[in-house]
Order: structure tokens, then sequence, then C-alpha cells
């Protein structure tokens, strides 16, 4: 779970943590019961003096930073973080805890905290299955009226997820099945990933391909939300996605291992190579590997800033990889009656109005989009390379690309350019405009911008995840005429 997550389920985005090191790391011989706030607001302005968004709970040290508070028995009992177990951990009290899609609720009575911890508790169990599965994680909700007790519920996927469940554990204890026959039987595929190699200091690496374990197993008549889906996880051993495919007359659950989640405890070191490359093309809402076009398409910063291009192919060939053992396990799903085949379309392309010498079709030209090649943080601001393409037409195009912090929730925060550069192949406007003039030839219109936001900027550039975005698409407006000669 990202850490951004504990904020963004606070009414008032403020978290306070209580941990326990361990007894070798002590601070001044002090160990367990260390408290600290974080108030996570907005960059904002009183008597003129700008301050940043972040605030902290805690004392003031001799420095006049703000230190965690030690060894406060009845301060931890108050705020209900008292830690049960002596072994080194984090709990985090969300203050005023509530689902920002679903405000409103948690506000009345005691039945629709118990309502919402029933729900958290199947989402934990939905998510978070292969971990509990191994033991890696417990985990228990608890409502309390004041000081009484009146919801208790250990998370337990074994009852929702069986299927799951077995199938992980006969993984792991190397009791797999060659062919799926019956209910309950469990097969394991290879799915090859193409690693890109890592450019930056950390732990740089040629490219190479990982060898994924697809894990397959028959279901039985009990439904639930992951049957007929693969579940996409890496080595936190959360489902990060699904892949969804249905075959006629079976049913079936399957996950994916890739990178460190295939042997845990002993991971190689390609397996946490590959499942480093595979975080880093997560979203800050740790939601998605394979990405999507147009507006769902998130941000490419984080590959881009440490992984040589091409990587978007290796994603999106770890989903056709997948399909392609189901097939080879369930047979090609049956083209549906008003349907035709795909591959007659491919032959008649002119009859979607393609590029060629035949007759167009009248739909609407395809938008543009934005393909990052490069990204970094230096001194503060982010230096982008990004690539804007667009269908080739005699009009042209207008657009404006925007740096966008990326939220949690899909949302963006737009962030102004410093510097801003196109080719010599496209002009800019005084607005941050890319106007790219149609050609009498040729499928795209394309070039390349060189851009460096500013250095003020909501958060930490270092801390942030961006995208670029075009804000608007429109016709070029006319060419300048230029000066006639005396």
């Amino acid at each position: 779970m990202g850490k951004a997550v504990y904020w963004r389920f606070s009414r008032l985005q403020t978290v306070i943590f209580n941990s326990t090191i361990s007894p070798e790391e002590a601070v001044n011989s002090r160990w367990q019961n260390r408290l600290l706030g974080v108030n996570q607001g907005v960059v904002h302005q009183i008597n003129n003096i700008n301050y940043q968004g972040r605030g902290f709970f805690g004392a003031i040290n001799g420095n006049g930073y703000v230190a965690s508070v030690w060894d406060h028995q009845e301060l931890v009992d108050a705020l209900k973080l008292r830690r049960h177990d002596s072994r080194p951990g984090t709990s985090a009290l969300l203050v005023g805890f509530y689902d920002p899609d679903e405000p409103e609720k948690g506000m009345g009575d005691i039945k629709e905290l118990e309502s919402f911890a029933k729900r958290l508790g199947a989402a934990i169990e939905e998510d978070f299955w292969p971990l509990l599965t191994r033991k890696r994680l417990r985990v228990r909700t608890e409502v309390l009226d004041g000081d009484e007790l009146v919801l208790q519920h250990a998370v337990d996927p074994a009852d929702q997820y069986a299927e799951l469940v077995r199938a992980l554990n006969r993984f792991d204890a190397g009791d797999v099945d060659d062919t799926l026959e019956e209910v309950g039987s469990v097969v394991v595929r290879d799915v090859p990933i193409a690693i890109s190699a890592r450019i930056d200091a950390h732990d740089p690496h040629p490219a190479f391909e990982h060898t994924a374990k697809l894990v397959v197993t028959l279901s039985d008549d009990e439904h639930d939300s992951l049957e007929n889906k693969v579940c996409l996880l890496r080595r936190p051993e959360m489902v990060v996605q699904t892949v969804d495919r249905e075959f006629e007359g079976r049913t079936y659950h399957a996950f994916l291992l890739a990178g460190a989640a295939i042997r845990p405890d002993n991971p190689s070191i390609e397996d946490e190579r590959a499942d480093d490359f595979l975080r880093f093309a997560e979203p800050p809402a740790h939601d998605r590997w394979i990405p999507r076009r147009g507006r769902n398409q998130t941000s490419q910063a984080n590959l881009t800033a440490h992984y040589r291009a091409p990587w978007v192919p290796n994603l999106q060939n770890i989903e056709s990889s997948i399909l392609d053992r189901l097939f080879e396990l369930f047979g090609a799903p049956p083209v549906s009656e008003d349907q035709p085949p795909e591959a007659i379309f491919r032959n008649l392309s002119f009859l979607r109005g393609e590029v060629g010498t035949g007759a167009r079709g009248a739909s609407a030209a395809r938008k543009p989009d934005v393909r990052i090649q490069h990204a970094h943080v230096a001194n503060g601001a982010w230096h982008l390379i990004f690539e804007i393409r667009a269908k080739n037409r005699p009009e042209g195009w207008e657009v404006v690309p925007k740096l966008a912090f990326v939220g949690l929730d899909g949302g963006h925060v737009d962030v102004d350019w410093a510097s801003f550069e196109a080719e010599d192949d496209a002009e800019t406007g005084s607005g941050g405009e890319v106007i790219l003039r149609g050609k009498p030839r040729g499928r795209l219109l394309k070039t390349t911008v060189r851009a460096v936001s500013v250095s003020k900027l909501p958060i930490p550039a270092s801390e942030s995840a961006v995208d670029v975005r075009l804000a608007r698409a429109s016709v070029a407006p006319p060419p300048l005429k230029k000066p006639e000669a005396e």
C-alpha cells in the first residue's frame, strides 16, 4: 500500500505513527513508543510568508525542529496506538478516518462503522490474499464505541477465496499438476517479461528476460469477485491489477507471480531487478503495470527516469502473454455472431478510414498523445524530454502540453514550465502552445520537446509522480505572413 494512501483516508489529512524499532537501532537507549504526527496540507501563505504544505506533530528539539516523542505511554493509550507486539513495526492512526468516495458514511451511529469495518476487511482479503495466505501479514478489524469493543474480526481469505489460497499453497509446496483435469487442479505456466536496461546509479544492469509464473486452477460453484481473473502481484504480494477473461463453460482462478513474489524468502538477483522494474511501472495508487491509452494513461516518468526505452511494449506484452497461456489451456474464445473475424478488418483497413489512397471515413481524427522519453529531477525541478505525436491532417494541430503532478485518485495539479523548447519541425506560441503543420505525405506529425519545470513546486520534485497531459488539442492557427520586402 502506498504511503500516501494514509493521508487520503484522513478527513484532516493527518496521520500519527507509533513505532517500535529494533533494540540494536535504539536512539539514546530508546526503542519503543516513538510517536510522530504528519499533516499533508497544501502550500499556503500567511502574512506574505510562504509555507510548505507538510506539517509535523511532536516535540521541538534543540535545533528548533520537530522531533519524535518517546515513551509517553499515557499519550499512546489515549490515541489507541498501543502496540501489543514487541517486534519492530509501526502503527498508524488516521485522524478522522473515512472513505473519500463516500465521505458521508461513518458520521452516524455505530452500525455504520461496523458496516465500514466489514467492508474494509473484505477489501483487505481481496487485495492482500497472497500476503495473508503466506502468513506474512495478519489483520484484525475492531470497532470500539468509547471503550466498548462492539466488533472484532480476523481477516482470513481462506473462506472467500478458497481456490486461490489452495493454489498458492500448492505452488509454494511444489505440488502442482500437468493438466487441468478437475476442480482443484493446479497448473503452472511460464510467462516471459522483458526487463529494460536500468540506467540510474542505484543498480545499473543490461536488459534481460524474467520468467514469471502463471498459476491457474479450476474453480468450484461458489462465486466470488476474483473468478475468471488473473491477479498480478510482485514482492509485496498485493494484487496490483487483474487481467479479466472469461471462457465459455470453464470457471477458473489464476494469479501471476512476478519478481520477488515467486520465491519471497530467497529471491534471485534477477527476481529483485524484475521486481524493481514493475515497482517503477506502478502509478502512485499502485494499481497498474499495463499502460492504458488516452486519458487513462498513467505517469511514465518513474520508468523513464530509471530505465532505457522501450519499455511500453514490455509491459503491454505481459497481458498478451497471459492470454496466450490461457488460450492454450482453455482454447481461444469463439467469435461472436455479430463481429466478423479481426483478420478481415486487418485486410480491409480502408473500411475504417485509415490513411491510404482510398476513401476516408467520417470519424473524427484520433487525438494527439504524449510519450515521455526521459525524465529526471535536478536542482529541485523536473527535466523532461517527451514526444508529441498526432495524426497527419491538412489543418494540422495546436496542442498545449502541461506538466501535471499525479494524485492517488487519478486527479492532477498542473505545474508551470520554467523553460520549454520544441524541435524545428514544430512552432511554439507564447502561451505554451506547440503547433504541428500538416504535411503532404506521411501518417504522423511529431516533434520532440525538452522542458524543465519551475523549482517552486507543491511538493518536492523527488517525492512526486508526474505526467505530461495535453490541456488542449485543436486546429492549428493560420501561419503568420512573412513581411514583404520593400
